[in-house]
């Protein structure tokens, strides 16, 4: 479709600068792919109208060292104004700040425990003074339940509610 539009050596050096830099521009602003199959297609669309351009290797040239040259200020631009703990996780989990989560023992089947996350169908059960996550048949659970720990499958604890 551009292919006609692009009949002197100025237009195309746009339309081939323009492809590359949306290209280099991809990998390193997420936006799903537009911006690199912009780029695709643009380049694609130069590449046809060559037939059209006299000074080809010039023209090349030109495009490539503008799109670095063009991509250069606007990465920097971008990571000058990106805020970077964004990325990072700059906190410390230590156990005061979560709740721990203790191994578990075959010994707890027909144990006893009380709930103390709800569970939908999974949460937080307490049982001999230890956390540890548990899963219900299917129900839900509130908080302050008492729960009688029915099986032990794969690491996971089952538990049923005694009413």
């Amino acid at each position: 479709m551009l292919t006609g539009i692009i009949t002197t050596e100025v237009v195309f050096v746009i339309i081939l600068t323009l492809g590359l830099t949306a290209l280099i521009m991809e990998l390193f602003i997420p936006s799903f792919g537009i911006i690199g199959i912009t780029g695709i297609y643009l380049i694609f669309e130069s590449f046809l109208a060559i037939k059209n351009i006299d000074n080809i290797f010039l023209c090349l040239i030109i495009s490539i060292l503008l799109s670095l040259f063009i991509s250069l200020i606007i990465i920097k631009i971008f990571f000058k104004n990106f805020d970077k703990n964004r990325l990072v996780l700059r906190d410390n989990m230590s156990k005061t700040k979560s709740k721990s989560v203790d191994t578990i023992s075959l010994d707890l089947i027909n144990k006893e425990g009380i709930v103390e996350k709800t569970l939908r169908p999974s949460g937080l059960v307490k049982i001999e003074g230890k956390l540890y996550n548990a899963v219900s048949f299917g129900d839900f659970i509130s908080k302050s339940a008492i729960v009688k720990v029915e099986r032990i499958e794969k690491n996971q604890i089952y538990v049923k509610e005694i009413k």
